[in-house]
Parts: structure tokens; C-alpha cells; sequence
């Protein structure tokens, strides 16, 4: 009898009994209590990251464009001192 087959068994004989139906049923709420409040916190991470998204693209945009400018900047002036010489 394999893993499964011993936690059937057990599954069996725990719900045979009164206290065992309890328990069973104390934990299932638990567990669905559980699985209620992931969702929630998932939920709630879910809308932080969308709020965050877009504020770090913005940022990304804005060093990109500092870049960009900067690096214009460099090559004129390289250019400019070649020139220069």
C-alpha cells in the first residue's frame, strides 16, 4: 500500500467517528479560512504592483531620456575638442 492508500485509510476512519468528523470539519474551515485571506493578500499585492508599475516605468523613461540627452551632450563635445585640435 502506497502513501496514498494509507492517507485514504486514514481519511476513511477519521471520518467514521463523531470527533473525527469534527476535527475533519474544523479543519477544513480552517483551511478555507486560510485559502479566503491568500486570496485577499494576493489581491491586495496585486494592485500594489500595478500602482508601482507605472511609477517605475516613468522613472525608467526619465533615466533613459537623461541618458539619451547626456550622451548627445558627450559626443558633441568630444567632438568640439577634435575639431578644436
Amino acid at each position: 500500500m502506497g502513501p496514498w492508500g494509507i492517507a485514504g485509510l486514514i481519511a476513511i476512519v477519521a471520518v467514521s467517528t463523531k470527533e473525527g468528523r469534527v476535527y475533519v470539519r474544523k479543519l477544513f474551515r480552517t483551511a478555507l479560512r486560510a485559502g479566503c485571506q491568500a486570496k485577499e493578500s494576493a489581491g491586495e499585492l496585486a494592485g500594489k504592483v500595478i500602482e508601482y508599475k507605472d511609477e517605475i516605468i516613468a522613472e525608467i523613461k526619465a533615466d533613459s531620456a537623461d541618458e539619451t540627452s547626456n550622451s548627445h551632450k558627450k559626443k558633441k563635445e568630444k567632438a568640439a575638442t577634435h575639431h578644436a585640435e
